[in-house]
């Protein structure tokens, strides 16, 4: 009976998901049939048309790199006169749309994706052959900047030598090594299979690629992948040579490439991970202060204020005196964090439960409470579930500090009936277990009947045996049932 309703309800689970596909597909392949039509008009020169079904799509999906970019190149092609004018929108009112802005549009979508990359250099060649020297220098500095030691900066000192009328033979050769060097890393980094004997081949063909063409991009793409397969395999020291290999070879005071960057925020995290906080915190502070992708520069800005808050526990531990201005320098870089204009609302809810949560380490259950309150009423449960365990067991921590253990249960309880209606809130079980340590002591601490207390203990000795939390709680059942 039991294996004919478990057949009952994945067959139901599958039923569901097919109908939801079948719903989906209208739409899908509506808008697969309108992309087939952008691209016969700009198959048949009809550039305007096109320019208007690619516009139409970008409005359905406003955060489609591509569709933009392909709206703009139809604008440009269209020709100078036609290109002014396009009717967008549902209601087709006419609106003047220029072929820069139009490439502009796109490359701010993500500036430093690929579709980025390829905009801003269509976007420089167009003011080339326009005649606007001063913009297209412009477009130019800013390929150099963001893609340095790439191909798109040899694409850069390209049109940089024909805008400026010199021989374009050496640039001509450096992009061809690049693209060529392109091609080859492709090949090496492609694998049919994942299991170690596939990785080590691979690991092998990139090191090649590497070695064939150190001066090129793709050899810093080339160690960049080695480095996540090393640390697939379990290879944390040589993952951390070798992108410590990428920054030498970039250098780390010049303009760097995202590729470099990533790099310094890969070592940083392996030097997190192998308990070598200090000079994580020295990557990421660097990385912070000089990070060209906004991504990069957010996630650094978090990274280094919870490893400066983190350096700073062990003395708390150890009873030796941390200044009010050192707590006071967690919540200031975690402003920081807050005030990136391109910060993911996920980092500036972590920035604030950093803020409220160094409180409480500061002796100042008060406080804490009052931000963790304001935190929970402030994020929504689908969006920010781990964000609110986390500010609850703050706020739950804050007032059996303060003697309301009573209140704290109210809070407690929240997380272990998130956990157990819905299962793992945290990817840490520590912070799990200790909830119900933390529930299992307010209980103690007011007239909740024993078994009540009693069946929170069992809880956490059957469900995290081993932890410091399970020998507390033995130690704490052994002394009440000695009494």
């Amino acid at each position: 009976m039991g294996i004919q309703k478990q057949t009952w309800i994945i067959a139901v689970i599958v039923v569901t998901y097919c109908w939801t596909a079948l719903a989906d597909w209208p739409k899908r392949a509506e808008d697969d049939a309108r992309w087939a039509v952008a691209e016969r008009f700009m198959e048949a020169g009809q550039y305007n048309s096109a320019a208007l079904v690619f516009g139409r799509i970008f409005d359905d999906y406003p955060g489609s790199q591509r569709a933009a970019l392909k709206k703009a190149i139809a604008l440009e092609k269209a020709g100078p006169t036609e290109a002014q004018v396009v009717p967008m929108g549902a209601d087709g009112a006419p609106a003047a749309i220029g072929v820069a802005a139009s490439y502009e549009t796109a490359i701010n979508i993500e500036p430093f994706g690929y579709w980025g990359k390829v905009g801003l250099h269509k976007l420089a060649k167009y003011y080339y052959d326009n005649g606007n020297d001063y913009e297209c220098q412009l477009c130019i500095d800013q390929l150099r900047e963001r893609f340095a030691g790439t191909r798109w900066a040899a694409r850069a000192d390209l049109l940089e030598a024909q805008l400026n009328g010199e021989d374009t033979t050496v640039a001509e050769t450096k992009l061809a090594q690049e693209v060529a060097s392109w091609e080859a890393y492709r090949k090496a980094n492609k694998s049919l299979s994942n299991d170690d004997a596939a990785d080590q081949a691979r690991i092998a063909r990139l090191e090649s690629v590497a070695q064939r063409f150190p001066s090129t991009g793709s050899a810093l793409q080339a160690l960049e992948s080695k480095g996540y397969l090393l640390i697939r395999n379990k290879r944390a020291n040589e993952a951390i040579v070798t992108f410590k290999n990428i920054i030498d070879k970039a250098g780390r005071e010049a303009i760097e490439p995202a590729i470099v960057q990533r790099a310094q925020s890969r070592l940083a995290s392996l030097y997190h991970a192998a308990g070598r906080k200090a000079e994580a915190l020295q990557e990421f502070d660097q990385l912070a202060n000089k990070a060209t992708d906004p991504t990069i520069e957010s996630n650094a800005t978090l990274q280094a204020a919870g490893l400066y808050f983190e350096l700073l526990q062990p003395r708390r531990w150890s009873d030796e005196e941390v200044t009010v201005e050192e707590w006071q320098e967690v919540r200031d870089r975690c402003q920081k964090v807050k005030n990136l204009p391109r910060a993911k609302p996920r980092e500036v809810a972590r920035a604030d439960l950093m803020i409220l949560e160094s409180y409480l380490w500061e002796k100042d259950p008060k406080e804490c409470l009052r931000l963790a309150e304001t935190f929970i009423n402030s994020h929504d449960e689908q969006n920010y579930r781990r964000e609110l365990a986390t500010a609850h067991l703050f706020a739950g921590e804050s007032l059996l500090r303060l003697g309301r253990a009573e209140e704290s249960i109210t809070h407690l309880r929240w997380i272990t009936t998130e956990y157990e209606q819905k299962g793992k809130i945290w990817p840490w079980s520590y912070l799990t277990a200790r909830t119900y340590y933390k529930l299992y002591d307010a209980l103690r601490r007011t007239k909740a009947p024993e078994e009540e207390a009693l069946a929170v203990a069992q809880f956490i000795l059957e469900n995290f045996p081993g932890t410091e939390c399970a020998d507390l709680i033995q130690a704490s059942v052994d002394r009440h049932a000695a009494n």
